[in-house]
């Protein structure tokens, strides 16, 4: 199994507070959970809050949906891409009937969309049981949510695993959720093999622009198109492939109908192009040359998805933020510091505790620290003595062949200094050579053992990888410099 690094980061960040637990009832008539909350005091309705949000969770199954404010339907957190609208700022209640089933215990919290960004999730209200009934049609009730008349309503995805209380909403950003009924341009940077059979057009007066007016069939253009695979991007279909009506603003860093075409002449073995497809509406380019463009890789294409990465998503306690830092840090002392006062205050109810495994981590690092400290401290007792010249008796002499097939102080300290240095940030491929060389010198049953060949193994490969990086950046750097060169003198040719 491959082990990985697991890095946690943390910022100061400012939120409004949390606002109190709602309440859940059960719909007798129909099987439906009815939540409720009260709107705070001194906040107004699209002035100071946007939106709820609102998250039911299954306490039998432990599983987590959250409410969409637009159709009032759960989705479970276990789906991919379970990115929701808000509930309206003036609503204190909502039906949910879609996503929720007979016999399981639910609970609820919400979480409120200001000036000043989300709240943290609030407290779970008390727990409810739907029991099995005969369901009513939700137009029979009236329960149907109306036709959304919002049409900046926000979105937001939810962490995989909420805490309620701590944490929090992920906003997502502003994307063409509704290109089929808006006009708007899609830019996409592609790269094609070949260059052969495009058509391409002026697509203007002002000649700054070309325009796809056909792909011969069967050229290296239509077998590169063949490959593109579909994707969706927020209910409109679409893919890399060069498509009849494509708008072309740039080819091979060229700007300019006449550069570009003169360019595609040349027939180079790539054309990298940035191309702006119209994607909403019925109207042509003539009659929307100022429409909105959103650029494809500046979308949250996969921000719904990506949400799932997240935890949590919190606002950490002063107490636990200090431990999280302390615990990367290489002062045990310190670390030991923090943990005493994270405990004290889990014990007083004064925090909630996000991170479930962090006392045993801390905990692990600390004892790793101790046995860190000691091996160091016997290595640099074991060198006073050497100095100090101690004579050895004869009997150690005649010992010195066995001792030299034993594990020392000083091969721990090696094995430590090599594993330091391979979990070392800076990837410093020359300090990485002096752990190898200092490891090589250790003693045989270490060296030759299959835990130290493989550790020696991984290490060299490492170096190796580091250097190559380094090299790569070098030739990266160089390779911009050129490039920067050779476009502002075929500027200076063209003018």
């Amino acid at each position: 199994q491959e082990r990985r690094i697991v890095m946690e980061f943390m910022r100061p960040v400012a939120r409004p507070a949390p606002p109190l637990r709602p309440r859940l009832e059960v719909w007798d008539t129909q099987s439906a959970l009815v939540i409720s909350w009260d709107h705070p005091n001194n906040l107004e309705p699209y002035k100071q809050v946007w939106g709820w949000a609102v998250a039911i969770l299954d306490n039998d199954h432990d599983i987590w949906s959250i409410v969409d404010g637009s159709t009032f339907i759960a989705r479970s957190l276990t789906l991919e891409g379970a990115d929701v609208a808000v509930a309206k700022p003036e609503l204190c209640t909502i039906y949910v009937s879609d996503g929720v089933f007979h016999g399981r215990p639910y609970a609820a919290c919400i979480a409120m969309l200001t000036d000043n960004g989300w709240s943290s999730f609030s407290e779970l209200s008390r727990s409810v049981s739907i029991a099995p009934s005969a369901k009513v049609s939700d137009a029979v009730l009236g329960l149907d949510p109306e036709d959304d008349d919002w049409k900046q309503r926000p979105r937001y995805a939810c962490p995989r695993k909420i805490v309620p209380g701590a944490s929090v909403p992920v906003t997502l950003r502003a994307g063409p959720r509704d290109l089929l009924s808006n006009e708007r341009w899609l830019r996409m940077e592609v790269c094609v093999e070949g260059s052969e059979g495009l058509v391409l057009v002026p697509a203007e007066s002002s000649m700054k622009l070309l325009q796809v007016e056909k792909v011969v069939p069967g050229s290296s253009t239509d077998l590169w198109n063949a490959k593109q695979e579909l994707f969706e991007l927020h209910g409109y279909t679409t893919s890399y492939a060069i498509q009849v009506g494509d708008v072309i603003n740039k080819i091979n860093g060229f700007t300019g109908a006449q550069a570009m075409l003169y360019e595609v002449r040349r027939k180079p073995e790539k054309l990298i192009m940035t191309i702006d497809r119209h994607c909403g509406g019925n109207t042509t380019f003539e009659e929307i040359p100022q429409a909105k463009i959103f650029e494809l890789h500046r979308l949250d294409l996969d921000a719904s998805r990506d949400v799932e990465e997240f935890d949590w998503h919190v606002l950490l306690s002063q107490a636990e933020g200090a431990l999280c830092a302390k615990m990367v840090e290489e002062n045990g002392h310190e670390l030991q510091r923090a943990l005493d006062i994270f405990s004290e205050m889990l014990a007083e109810g004064t925090i909630v505790m996000v991170n479930q495994g962090i006392i045993q981590e801390a905990d692990r690092r600390i004892l790793l620290d101790h046995r860190v400290e000691a091996v160091l401290k016997q290595g640099d007792h074991s060198m006073d003595l050497d100095m100090a010249g101690i004579s050895r008796s004869v009997e150690n002499v005649q010992r010195r062949s066995i001792d030299e097939e034993m594990p020392t102080t000083g091969d721990e300290i090696s094995l430590i200094h090599l594993r330091k240095a391979m979990a070392d940030a800076a990837m410093d491929e020359d300090q990485l050579q002096l752990a190898i060389l200092s490891f090589v010198n250790s003693s045989k049953v270490v060296r030759q053992s299959f835990a130290g060949q493989e550790l020696l193994e991984k290490a060299k490969g490492l170096q190796e990888l580091w250097l190559w990086w380094r090299q790569s950046a070098d030739a990266l750097e160089e390779l911009q410099v050129v490039l920067d060169y050779m476009l502002k003198k075929e500027a200076e040719h063209q003018d």
